[in-house]
């Protein structure tokens, strides 16, 4: 629960600084070549999210264009999925479309 308010209150620091697009979003989802094979991640598949929430958020942002140090990642209440937000500049989209992509 600490840590939940400390992302919270990070986020909170960063929205405040710098004027950028805030956005978030718990259906990170993306493509990517594992070992020589096309196959998709999904950041909030229900497993050990506490683990690679972050790490996986940061991915999604990257594979998006997005450098990821504008990313954080942290697992929502409920402790079933994961919540990718980050600080946009210039008008990139954030927000995934509704299949998550």
């Amino acid at each position: 629960m600490k840590t939940f308010f400390l992302v919270l209150a990070v986020i909170a620091v960063f929205c405040c600084i710098e004027a950028q697009q805030f956005s978030c979003t718990s259906n990170a989802q993306f493509s990517a070549s594992f070992d020589r094979s096309q196959g998709s991640a999904t950041c909030s598949n229900g497993v050990d999210l506490s683990g690679r929430c972050l790490g996986c958020c940061e991915a999604w942002g990257m594979s998006r264009g997005i450098s990821k140090d504008q990313i954080t990642g942290f697992v929502t209440s409920n402790g079933r999925s994961c919540s990718c937000c980050g600080n946009i500049r210039g008008g990139n989209v954030f927000v995934t479309s509704p299949n998550g992509k």
